[in-house]
């Protein structure tokens, strides 16, 4: 029923919350000093670590100071996956233990849990950690890892480590959303640090899937073989160059040999005055795009000649994709490729897109008379 209204009640409301503050600022300290001081003691603080339990009385009570035991099957996890993770990474090490049904509180394992296992290491050595490890001290319980065994996981892992940012997947990878596992999922980019090098993995993220990663470079490299070598059968290109002939029955027109060589006369001109300082850079450039549109408007004098041109680019497709930048050549496999298929580690189909099936495809091309489109 108190009333805090006018000068007085709300000097008393003040009162009121400065010794409730007090009050808990009290009782934070307290607290922090027991920390500290079961800290300094060597015992736990907090939630139990996998493969410990707080040793209770008769009653089933905690024993106070607290104290941790080993529980046998938990620690035995526990160095089995610091064992694995000499030889595997998080991810590799979540999911063989998945597969083989050894569980953590219920639960499968995820790269997190076997991450947070890691970074419980010095706990598993015997110490108490205050501070996500910035101070440490010799505890009461029991170890359940060597100094040896942890030692030999954490030069495997650093070993592992990049130096700097990791690469994130799908940002250098040139099948980046095209390639599929054979049991129907999607695979996914995945890079690591061997032996001082980074390398390149298409993975099927999966649960339960037996399939291998695959070598990113040697895929990649299949799937731009194949479209290098698919290319249109001689007998189709000599059937169209036969036809072109047929239709250019009239002669062509030639142009004038005076007008091409005043636009490339042009050119030089141009090229010369730019060198001059006469002409500014974006006014050469300007006259230049002119002058050479101008030129590609003008016709071929021998379309049969510009013909064989073309086939000839067309058949040396290989060298222009190994003279292609990265970004070039992914762009080319997203235009012709729909789907790569990858049965463990090994290239099963390559699905072509629509529009580029007929050039990719040997079977359509195949003669079927004179009334083939």
């Amino acid at each position: 029923g108190a009333s805090f209204d006018g000068a007085t009640g709300r000097y008393m409301f003040g009162q009121f919350c400065l010794a409730n503050q007090l009050q808990r600022d009290l009782d934070s300290e307290r607290m922090t000093g027991m920390l500290r001081r079961q800290f300094e003691a060597g015992r736990h603080r907090g939630h139990d670590p996998f493969g410990y339990r707080s040793l209770r009385d008769d009653a089933g009570d905690l024993v106070h100071p607290r104290q941790l035991v080993i529980v046998p099957e938990e620690a035995a996890i526990v160095r089995r996956v610091f064992r694995e993770l000499t030889r595997h990474s998080y991810a590799e090490v979540a999911e063989l233990m998945t597969r083989e049904g050894l569980l953590r509180g219920g639960r499968p394992w995820t790269r997190d849990s076997v991450k947070d296992i890691v970074r419980r290491a010095r706990a598993y050595l015997g110490y108490v950690v205050e501070k996500r490890g910035r101070e440490e001290r010799p505890g009461l319980h029991e170890p359940i890892l060597s100094d040896a065994q942890y030692r030999a996981t954490q030069a495997a892992i650093a070993a592992r480590t990049r130096a700097g940012n990791k690469p994130r997947p799908f940002r250098h990878y040139l099948l980046r959303g095209l390639v599929w596992c054979g049991c129907g999922a999607k695979m996914r980019g995945e890079a690591h640090v061997q032996r001082g090098t980074d390398r390149r993995y298409y993975r099927c993220p999966k649960v339960g899937c037996g399939a291998r990663r695959s070598p990113a470079e040697e895929l990649e490299e299949t799937v731009l073989a194949a479209i290098g070598g698919a290319v249109l059968p001689d007998e189709v290109i000599d059937r169209a160059r036969a036809e072109l002939q047929a239709r250019l029955g009239e002669p062509v027109v030639p142009v004038p040999a005076r007008q091409r060589a005043r636009l490339s006369k042009r050119l030089e001109q141009l090229k010369k005055q730019h060198g001059w300082g006469d002409l500014e850079d974006a006014e050469y450039q300007a006259q230049r795009d002119e002058v050479r549109a101008a030129l590609r408007e003008l016709p071929d004098d021998d379309r049969v000649r510009s013909f064989d041109a073309f086939r000839t680019q067309l058949l040396t497709l290989p060298e222009a994709i190994a003279a292609a930048s990265p970004s070039r050549r992914a762009e080319l496999c997203r235009i012709v490729v729909q789907r790569v298929i990858v049965d463990d580690r090994q290239l099963g189909s390559l699905i072509w897109t629509p529009p580029s099936a007929p050039f990719f495809d040997r079977q359509r091309w195949r003669p079927q008379g004179d009334s083939n489109p």
